[in-house]
């Protein structure tokens, strides 16, 4: 039997006692509960405590002259206005907290400030210039994963090349300069390609592009899939070095150690040397970080694989969509596709 609240004169019934309340109980009858992070809503029934009386449905008030008021909210998950914003590949969060805030979104009719403000899909979110913003439909048709062999100088940034304007990153382009067609163009499409992780302007490799933020979110968690580098380092590393990158170790004040890793050496020549790391984590730099902690100079990096897509022979400044045969693959990982 589900307790009873009191409130006054009435009597409410709720949600089992491990759902703690939110609030307080209105005359309207609202009573919203919490379990955990994620805020939930419940079937309310209010009516005056000297007019129930039970039957087959529960309590009902003994007359229709005494009134009774039901509410039931949507069990859908609500969230942040700037993030379901971001997640419908309309904007980037902090362009739809600038947006927010600036007056022009609107939820259900109302205009809203707050970029805080919590909606799900049942309601009305109207973007000034762009129309009715909803969430993509990935049922009928699945998220995009393109694959990209970043080049050098290449920043993994949406940004345009001439907001570049330091001396020292003159020379650097932006994914709208070097992305090739026809995937520049989707980087403005609705749901929009976005980078998954990033790598340094110095670094090369395979770079993911998806128009889906939660695969994104997925494939950059530290419980997610792979990630395979190269590396050419000096001097030559010594067993000791190689053993403490692979348990972990330090590379920030106020940082935990890294993960737990595989480090192979792959070949050496002279006093320089490949090696190949297989990390889940992708901290800003890591790989260069650790290895100056262990005392070795990192000359060049190249990003081979994630997960289930690798490299292969895409050439540098190339880029081309997922095949179905990795979609599989990673159907398999994270479970979205």
């Amino acid at each position: 039997m589900l307790p009873c609240l009191e409130s006054g004169g009435h009597r409410a019934l709720g949600p089992p006692t491990r759902f703690a309340p939110v609030g307080s109980l209105h005359s309207c009858g609202v009573f919203v509960s919490k379990r955990g992070n994620e805020a939930r809503s419940s079937l309310t029934r209010l009516q005056p405590r000297s007019g129930l009386q039970p039957n087959s449905d529960g309590l009902q008030p003994r007359s229709l002259t005494q009134w009774s008021l039901t509410l039931m909210f949507s069990f859908q998950k609500r969230e942040k206005l700037e993030r379901f914003i971001s997640k419908a590949g309309v904007l980037s969060r902090r362009e739809a907290e600038r947006k927010i805030r600036a007056g022009k979104l609107k939820v259900n009719g109302a205009t809203v400030l707050d970029p805080f403000h919590r909606v799900n899909d049942a309601d009305t979110v109207e973007l000034d210039g762009f129309g009715e913003v909803s969430p993509p439909d990935w049922v009928s048709r699945p998220p995009r994963v393109v694959l990209y062999n970043k080049p050098p100088g290449v920043v993994t940034s949406l940004r345009s090349s001439r907001t570049h304007v330091t001396s020292s990153d003159l020379h650097l382009k932006a994914l709208q300069d070097a992305l090739p067609e026809p995937f520049r163009s989707d980087l403005s499409a609705v749901p929009a390609l976005r980078p998954v992780g990033r790598l340094d302007a110095a670094s090369v490799g395979l770079l993911l592009l998806t128009d889906s933020n939660q695969l994104g979110a997925t494939l950059l968690g530290p419980e997610s899939c792979e990630k395979e580098y190269l590396l050419r380092v000096t001097p030559l590393p010594g067993d000791s070095q190689l053993r403490r990158l692979s348990e972990g170790l330090r590379i920030g004040r106020r940082t935990p150690k890294t993960r737990p890793c595989s480090v192979s050496l792959v070949r050496s020549e002279g006093g320089k040397a490949i090696l190949r790391f297989i990390i889940h984590e992708g901290r800003n730099r890591q790989l260069r970080k650790m290895c100056q902690a262990v005392g070795l100079e990192v000359a060049w990096l190249m990003r081979t694989r994630i997960g289930p897509f690798t490299l292969g022979s895409l050439q540098l400044g190339g880029a081309r969509e997922a095949s179905a045969e990795e979609k599989g693959q990673l159907q398999r990982i994270a479970d979205i596709c």
